[in-house]
């Protein structure tokens, strides 16, 4: 999240309630996270149910929209099991979980993974109803589940596991059909939408993300050289001198800025009241030690960074690309 969602210089804010503090308005993300974490939400007359989708898959297929090839995604569950998408249609159709049932012997099956809305309770709960409403036959149910989910089912004389899979798919919650519909706020207004349209209006939103920051290193980079050969002027060509007897500071003021005026085509800017500041305030110290090799070799190596910027900032759709690349190359594993 610290990597992918928070840069203080992208992001707006508004007041907190108490008004000390302040609080993002959105948080510039660079993920499609509400394909990542899904979501769910009723309101007055429409609802929404956003299935999760596996971290890695996502970024692959914006890279894919990037690159402009064809791509499928579809859900993907922290709690396992068999999944039959058929029917997804991008989001605005549905699937079916099933629990992966591992037959241990023939009167004993061991349920490995549940489906994603359930829990190990609620399973083992629309189990026991079946076999009280006679829809199975069960011996025993134990919940040996502590890191990983085990639940062994053991089956009572004269029934056996492959008599049992079929009615506890049936009857019980191994077995759950998940609808998915896709209304998501934009522009202040609820839409009705699928999972390709979410993926591209976050691919447009990570380039524009990209983009900014890149400009606002670009400016960084602009205004250190910037600075820099500013001060080398200032000190190189000795114009500290000019102002040695002068008393006035607001006639300080206007000595260097009428001395700054034939170095003016050097500068990226016009100097300012402040930058003229900034030369005033530098220590006789620093004066004389300023060394102007090491200066340009420094303002040298920035316009170097600079010039890549510019370079990344004319194909922001490869930068995209490759931080896609690097996410992926980090966090595959983990």
């Amino acid at each position: 999240a610290i990597e992918t969602m928070f840069n203080p210089d992208l992001t707006e804010t508004i007041p907190s309630y108490d008004s000390r503090n302040v609080e993002p308005v959105l948080l510039p993300a660079k993920i499609p996270l509400l394909l990542m974490q899904g979501a769910e939400g009723i309101a007055v007359g429409m609802a929404t149910r956003i299935l999760p989708h596996n971290f890695i898959e996502l970024l692959e297929a914006e890279i894919a929209i990037l690159e402009e090839r064809p791509f499928t995604i579809l859900p993907d569950f922290l709690t396992g099991g068999v999944m039959d998408a058929s029917e997804y249609a991008k989001g605005r159709g549905k699937i079916k979980l099933r629990v992966k049932l591992d037959v241990a012997d023939p009167k004993t099956i061991v349920i490995r993974d549940i489906c994603y809305g359930t829990t190990t309770e609620s399973l083992i709960r629309s189990i026991d109803e079946a076999a009280k409403r006679g829809k199975l036959k069960i011996e025993s149910i134990n919940d040996y589940t502590a890191e990983k989910v085990e639940i062994e089912i053991r089956m009572p004389r004269g029934v056996y596991a492959q008599d049992l899979e079929e009615a506890l798919y049936a009857y019980t919650e191994c077995e759950v059909s998940l609808s998915s519909q896709m209304v998501v706020i934009k522009d202040n207004l609820p839409i009705e939408t699928d999972v390709d349209e979410i993926l591209r209006s976050n691919v447009e939103r990570l380039q524009y993300y990209l983009r900014r920051e890149l400009e606002i290193e670009r400016d960084t980079l602009s205004e250190k050289i910037f600075q820099k050969t500013l001060e080398q002027i200032f000190i190189e060509n000795r114009l500290y001198k000019k102002i040695e007897d002068i008393k006035s500071y607001d006639k300080i003021h206007a000595t260097v800025e009428a001395s700054l005026e034939p170095f003016h085509k050097k500068l990226l800017r016009i100097p300012t009241y402040d930058d003229r500041e900034r030369l005033l305030n530098i220590p006789i110290r620093r004066i004389s030690r300023f060394d102007i090799e090491k200066n340009q070799e420094e303002i040298a190596a920035l316009g170097d960074q600079l010039a890549q910027v510019e370079k990344e900032l004319k194909n922001i759709k490869k930068v995209a690309i490759r931080y896609l690349q690097a996410l992926i190359k980090k966090y595959e594993k983990e």
